[in-house]
Formats: structure tokens, sequence, C-alpha cells
């Protein structure tokens, strides 16, 4: 549970983000992935997100944590960068091979619209890439009913995943009572 509190985002070589470079994305001191390239438009109000490279050392985790890196990545923009009035998505790369595209892309779209993002489209990725794979594309604007239904996806995020995580951390009744039998046997 304490972990999801320790997702953070900083620039390369964990020095403090700088918008416009890559924004690499931890959970403790355990790399989760990247986004590369985070572009800014040239007024500097517009962020675009648009390709997440995951760390091979856990991969699992950051599929795992997809949704939340995602809403946190916005989370940090909104909350460090006055400037930024809006950030548009191209979501395509496909980092849970476990669901097909088609899932995957309407997991997307609902989450982007639920944040109050517009212009939410689904299309399917050039020939050149594997069939059955897709990209959403959005744009959040910065506005206080947008920021309302962000903060109530995020905070609800933030709730599963940390009820995830102490699921995970804490072993069932029946195995904690297992052990503890395994473990007096062993004793006597």
């Amino acid at each position: 549970m304490e972990n999801i509190r320790k997702l953070r985002i900083t620039g390369p070589e964990e020095e403090t983000y700088v918008l416009g470079e890559p924004m690499h994305i931890h959970q403790g001191d355990l790399a989760l992935g990247r986004f590369d390239p985070v572009l800014v438009s040239p007024d500097g109000t517009e962020v675009h997100i648009e390709y997440f490279i995951p760390a091979r050392a856990d991969a699992e985790t950051a599929r795992r944590l997809g949704r939340l890196i995602l809403l946190e990545v916005l989370a940090y923009i909104v909350d460090h960068f006055a400037s930024i009035q809006a950030v548009s998505f191209a979501l395509g790369r496909q980092i849970d091979i476990r669901r097909d595209g088609s899932q995957l892309a309407v997991a997307r779209s609902i989450l982007l619209q639920s944040i109050g993002a517009a212009h939410v489209m689904v299309r399917p990725l050039s020939a050149y890439h594997r069939s059955g794979e897709f990209v959403v594309t959005g744009l959040w604007e910065y506005n206080p009913p947008n920021l309302r239904a962000f903060n109530e996806v995020l905070d609800a995020e933030r709730a599963t995943c940390e009820s995830e995580e102490a699921s995970i951390e804490a072993p069932s009744p029946r195995l904690e009572r297992w052990l503890k039998r395994l473990l007096s046997r062993a004793t006597s």
C-alpha cells in the first residue's frame, strides 16, 4: 500500500522533470518506464503524451499500474505547470499482451472519457504494425468540470491500486495459519 504513494516522476537521471523532456516514472526506487517523447506546443500551453516505454526490470508492475501511471502523469502536469491548458493523448503501445488490442483500446477510451477528455477516437494503427492494435486519442482541457472528473477518477484509481497492493502484500488467513503450523512443527 505504501508503494503507491511513492509513485514519482522525474526527468532523465532522476533529475527534476523539465517540460518537454522524457518523463521517467518510478515506484519507490524501481524504474517503471518513461513517456518519450513528451511534446510541448510552441506557445507552451499544450503537452502531447503518446509513447510509454516500460522498463525491462519490472514491466509487469508497469502493466498493472498502467492506468495509475497515466493519471499520475496528468496530475503532475496539472500540479507543476500552470501554463499548460490542455494535454493531448495518443495511446497506441500495447503493453498488456494478455488482452487483445480492441479490449485495451476500449479501456483506454473509457478512461480518457471518464476524466473529461474530448474528441476521443479509436482507430487502427497503420498496416505496418501488427493487426489488432489501435491508437486512442483524446484532448483533456484544463477547466473546472474536467478537473473535478479527473480528481474523482485519480482518487478512485489510487484507492484501487492501494487495495490491490495490500492484498498482494498480505497473505491470506488460510496461508498464514498453514505457515504458522509449518513453522511450529519445524521448531518442535
